[in-house]
């Protein structure tokens, strides 16, 4: 009873953190007309909207001074036949999800009760993910943890328009950890369930910190149970099976929906031309075809990643350098209590925290088509490293304070 009470709270708490932003604009969300062509309305999506993630290659400046369906062809050819004049990141955002969406929105055509729907998927995918927490540590620490989350205002500020895309990749996360915990056999089928999901729900996007995410709990687990290292290599193959069937059916079904629109061989040109320019910007972009604002060496990205703020509250800000700092205290700490009182669960989730840090570190490093050009772009550290880290905390500091009693 007191887990229910405690998940409605949390549910609660969290939609409308993520809801805020929209209750205070919602007179000004931009009205979508009903489109019979679903790759119409993607065509012509901006940045701001609603099916900014959702287009088949994401969005297109193009066609200046053309109006109406004329502009629209032009945005659709631009990809099929051309290269784009300059290259921008949300150009690769390739995804299937704008056909869910666009069913949606034909029974919704209010984006605020699309962007309702978003935040309600993203709570409930949290609220998974918090009742396995409250298994493994405790109700009140687990309720600590998720009510952390409200600390990161990116997190939050960006959350409206992106929740879909959080819901997704966190769902990844819940989903393998529950497998874990149900102590469900068939992994890999689990895993190519979930990273499809997650694909088809928000396409490429954040796609090297998703694919990431099956292997934490094979991490968690191997160490709460001490399992042989045999037994580890054998998960990871399975889950690795599972994650590149996913992209394999993905990019099959992304070149048929191409294919609608032009052949085959060019469409699935297209996408390997812009995974390639996802992931080997600078190098594979021509200087002519791409900004040049943000031309960093590897250390001055991560430097301009680590000096973003964290948390903000009044005029403190933390960086996200600070809250690393801070969690390497904290698991110095960590490791001093396992050490002495031998309590695998704090060990296991040490493990898992440092272990999460690939993922953000993924999209700095892999996904330079995108973390080059949006070096502001740091919510790949809530997926899901600063989570947890803030689990690692709390959990860390609930044994030292229990122990010293």
């Amino acid at each position: 009873m007191k887990l229910l009470f405690s998940s409605i709270v949390v549910f609660a708490l969290l939609f409308v953190s993520f809801i805020y932003k929209d209750i205070n604009s919602a007179a000004g969300l931009k009205a979508y007309s009903d489109e019979p062509k679903i790759y119409y309305r993607l065509a012509r999506s901006e940045k701001q909207g609603m099916f900014s993630d959702a287009g088949f290659l994401g969005y297109c400046e193009t066609g200046q001074g053309l109006t109406g369906e004329t502009r629209q062809k032009h945005s659709i050819s631009i990809y099929l036949t051309k290269e784009c004049p300059e290259y921008c990141a949300y150009r690769t955002q390739s995804g299937l999800q704008g056909l869910i969406y666009s069913l949606i929105d034909k029974f919704y055509k209010d984006p605020f009760i699309f962007k309702t729907l978003c935040a309600s998927f993203l709570s409930a995918v949290l609220i998974a993910w918090f009742i396995w927490l409250s298994a493994y540590f405790g109700l009140v620490p687990s309720f600590l943890i998720m009510m952390s989350i409200l600390l990161f205002k990116q997190l939050i500020f960006f959350s409206d328009n992106i929740a879909q895309v959080l819901g997704a990749t966190y769902l990844i996360m819940a989903a393998m950890f529950w497998t874990y915990e149900k102590k469900i056999e068939n992994i890999s089928t689990v895993a190519f369930f979930v990273v499809l999901l997650k694909i088809l729900l928000s396409g490429c996007e954040y796609i090297f910190n998703a694919l990431l995410l099956p292997f934490l709990p094979v991490i968690f687990y191997a160490v709460l149970h001490k399992k042989p290292l045999s037994q580890v290599l054998r998960e990871t193959f399975l889950i690795t099976k599972g994650v590149v069937l996913a992209c394999f059916i993905s990019f099959l079904i992304l070149t048929a929906q191409g294919s609608m629109l032009s052949s085959p061989a060019n469409a699935m040109r297209l996408l390997i031309g812009k995974a390639m320019e996802r992931t080997l910007y600078p190098d594979w972009v021509s200087a002519d075809a791409r900004h040049i604002k943000y031309n960093l060496t590897t250390l001055q990205l991560l430097t301009k990643y680590l000096s973003c703020p964290c948390i903000r509250i009044g005029s403190i800000k933390i960086s996200y350098g600070a809250m690393i700092l801070f969690f390497c205290l904290i698991s110095a700490l960590a490791f001093y209590l396992y050490r002495r009182y031998k309590q695998r669960s704090l060990l296991a989730l040490f493990a898992t925290t440092w272990a999460s840090i690939l993922c953000p570190l993924s999209f700095i490093f892999i996904a330079k088509g995108h973390s080059m050009l949006e070096p502001h772009d740091d919510l790949a550290w809530h997926m899901p490293f600063t989570l947890f880290g803030m689990a690692l905390t709390v959990i860390t500091l609930k044994t030292w304070i229990i122990k010293k009693q």
